[in-house]
């Protein structure tokens, strides 16, 4: 069919062929330009809303309260004494008493991330109710705490705000060998 046409023709259908291309490229250009703009838009609000955020000291004390402490995980020895001894400051902090730590087998449930192991310590003790809950309520400040594996509370018949208890905590060891 090509065989039949003149020169001209041929000329024409080229010229045709590359402005159809050029015409596809303008038209992918165009819109990757609109996307351009729509994003520098975005950058620039984005850019004014956080010069117009307030962090004052007060502002940042109030966020840093807000996120969790955590301290990285230690060798199994270490982190258990570590632990103990953070919890033993806390207890008595709010007076309560407690037997020694104990430290007890990790159940199926508790799957720690790769390289890690579980250390659960359990205590049983005696103290007023609200002091447990003010426990429960500051463990989270502990930078070794993982969670309460196990909680008994029983409270006295005779003075419902005296109880015992029995706890258990739990904490991440690191077990993967140091090189």
């Amino acid at each position: 069919m090509l065989e039949k046409l003149n020169e001209k023709d041929k000329n024409t259908l080229k010229m045709g062929g590359i402005g159809a291309i050029v015409l596809v490229v303008l038209v992918i250009a165009y819109q990757g330009f609109n996307q351009r703009a729509q994003k520098l838009k975005e950058l620039k609000r984005l850019e004014l809303t956080y010069k117009s955020l307030d962090v004052s000291e007060n502002v940042h004390k109030r966020i840093m309260a807000a996120v969790p402490i955590f301290q990285m995980p230690g060798n199994e020895q270490n982190q258990k004494t570590y632990f103990r001894n953070s919890l033993n400051q806390k207890f008595e902090q709010l007076g309560i008493t407690t037997a020694p730590w104990q430290e007890v087998a990790g159940g199926k449930t508790h799957i720690p991330p790769q390289g890690y192991g579980v250390l659960l310590l359990r205590t049983s003790g005696s103290c007023r109710f609200d002091n447990i809950l003010t426990l429960l309520a500051d463990l989270k400040e502990n930078p070794y705490y993982v969670g309460v594996e196990e909680l008994n509370i029983q409270c006295d018949p005779q003075n419902p705000q005296q109880a015992t208890f029995i706890i258990t905590l739990s904490t991440y060891t690191n077990n993967r060998k140091s090189s």
